[in-house]
């Protein structure tokens, strides 16, 4: 199983809405002892995550050229193409969900979000699994913006509940299947 967290490199991003994905990954890794090590196009953490093996995967362009290493990876990792339903899921930032709020989808459209969109376009298809974190709702002012601040520091214990009940979640998906984690994943907003 390859995990790939979705964010942007470098110092600058670290701690923004839009590198939820690269949080998830961090905590996961953390939790399990794995460590990040740089690739090309990457940071790779491998190990073992409840007797799964696994790769965690952040991309290191940009997250609107994240498809181009997802492709590339999932290339070196599954050389006939035949990933199947449960080879690889994409973490990300979800503007259209509340803070506090994960959705694990079996597929879907990009909702907006410029690095699923990119996933989209390099893999040609829609159907694979996402995990999505709430950072809405949104200003009505520049999103943009709003995807490259800092998460404010009352939303913080927020993010870490997030981060937390995402992480068992993927221990869930990878020790009981997808639908064992969904219905964890799905059922309730976490600041609840």
């Amino acid at each position: 199983m390859i995990l790939f967290g979705l964010g942007n490199p470098g110092n600058k991003y670290l701690l923004t809405r839009h590198n939820f994905g690269f949080m998830c990954l961090d905590l996961l890794a953390f939790n399990h002892k794995i460590r990040f090590r740089k690739a090309r196009e990457c940071s790779i953490a491998e190990g073992v995550i409840m007797d799964t093996p696994v790769i965690l995967c952040k991309p290191l362009g940009f997250m609107n050229s994240s498809g181009l290493v997802v492709k590339r990876m999932l290339d070196k990792n599954f050389p006939a193409g035949d990933y199947g339903e449960d080879g690889f899921t994409v973490i990300c930032d979800d503007l259209n969900l509340s803070l506090g709020r994960i959705k694990l989808y079996r597929r879907g459209t990009d909702g907006g979000h410029l690095g699923l969109r990119s996933i989209i376009d390099a893999l040609d298809t829609i159907s694979f699994p996402s995990i999505r974190l709430g950072i809405g709702p949104p200003p009505q002012t520049d999103w943009s913006e709003f995807v490259l601040d800092n998460f404010r520091d009352d939303e913080l214990i927020t993010v870490r509940q997030v981060l937390e009940r995402t992480g068992f979640g993927i221990d869930l998906q990878l020790d009981k299947g997808f639908a064992t984690a969904q219905t964890f994943l799905n059922t309730r907003n976490v600041a609840s």
